[in-house]
């Protein structure tokens, strides 16, 4: 069967998320239509050989929902490092059937970038499936906007970036970082004050913004479900710090370059520290 043939449809109206599952059975395609069906757009491919040829067109993919093997007995691994190699902003949720012996090994294929394991039969499926594909964007995106912070960063400061950027929703201020990191808000104060660096406060609203931008461009999420996935106050709270921060609007950060253009920001940001200009109290 040609990749074309292979590939069914089931769109979500208004959908976030463009998930791509490949090599499932028919009741493991029933519990992805049946998890994602109000949250993704969902492309089922029959074989990865299918999947392979697909992946060099794609303009978009969010999430791949992958068997360890598929009906043609070929099995996932070479195409979870060729997505975590080619794809590194794809999650890769390994969707396991019931009472079988996955090939290759799971530590096999978390070791090669799989970022969540399901498995069929857990009840409930489902459900348990759409949060794993959520849970594995999520890990995803951190991952993604991490390495894109780092080079802005200094290295000292790494543990507080990368802890803010895997919980933007929990981690929205000092005291709470200081306590996920089991230090005292005022080491963090003292840290950022050593680097010659931007106070903690400020590092942390860059690093939850840098997850704004990573989700305007990368997802078709409104800004009214951006501010409720990463804790801000409101959509409005959320427009008035991107526009405070970066100067430009929501919609300007979506269309002209999402992540990138935060960072432009922060970029300047540090640059006008660096000259002792403070044009963000």
């Amino acid at each position: 069967m040609s990749g074309e043939r292979a590939l069914h449809h089931v769109t979500a109206s208004q959908a976030d998320v463009v998930v791509v599952a490949c090599g499932l059975s028919g009741h493991q395609r029933a519990y992805v239509v049946d998890g994602l069906r109000r949250y993704a757009d969902c492309q089922f491919i029959d074989s990865f050989d299918d999947l392979d040829r697909m992946l060099s067109t794609l303009t978009r993919c969010d999430a791949l929902v992958l068997a360890p093997q598929d009906q043609r007995g070929r099995d996932a691994l070479g195409t979870v490092e060729r997505v975590a190699r080619d794809w590194p902003g794809t999650a890769v949720v390994i969707f396991c059937p019931a009472r079988t012996d996955p090939a290759p090994s799971i530590r096999q294929l978390i070791l090669a970038g799989a970022h969540e394991i399901v498995f069929e039969g857990v009840h409930p499926t489902a459900a348990k499936l759409a949060q794993a594909v959520e849970n594995a964007r999520r890990e995803c995106a951190a991952e993604t906007v991490f390495l894109r912070l780092q080079p802005l960063i200094p290295a000292q400061l790494h543990s507080m970036v990368h802890a803010v950027v895997a919980r933007p929703d929990i981690l929205t201020s000092v005291a709470e970082l200081g306590a996920a990191l089991g230090v005292h808000r005022k080491t963090l104060v003292n840290r950022c004050t050593r680097s010659d660096f931007l106070q903690p406060a400020e590092l942390i609203m860059w690093c939850r913004l840098a997850m704004v931008g990573h989700m305007l461009e990368r997802t078709g999420s409104t800004v009214e479900s951006i501010a409720l996935t990463l804790g801000f106050a409101s959509h409005t709270a959320l427009r008035n710090l991107v526009k405070r921060y970066t100067g430009r609007r929501a919609t300007d950060i979506r269309r002209e370059g999402g992540l990138a253009l935060v960072l432009f920001a922060l970029g300047r940001r540090i640059e006008a520290r660096r000259g002792r200009e403070l044009p963000i109290p």
